[in-house]
């Protein structure tokens, strides 16, 4: 996704694209975190160890914000 918006790969799609990938992983780190599960987060976890946490939910719905935002200013 990040290629797709570097080279304005056609806007609208990218960004529906990363609207839905954001806040269908917001709801897996909103689930893993109401049962206490313990998931590594794909980015640095495999490397540092870090468990998803309410900062992972918050990163995953403010991406998606952002993609929605950039929806409605087209």
């Amino acid at each position: 996704m990040g290629i797709a918006y570097w080279v304005a790969f056609s806007p609208i799609v990218t960004n529906v694209i990363t609207l839905v990938i954001m806040l269908v992983g917001a709801v897996g780190v909103l689930k893993a975190i109401l049962d206490k599960r313990t998931i590594r987060c794909a980015c640095l976890g495999t490397a540092l160890n870090l468990p998803m946490t309410k900062i992972t939910l918050i990163e995953d719905l403010s991406m998606a914000a952002m993609a929605a935002a950039m929806l409605l200013i087209r």
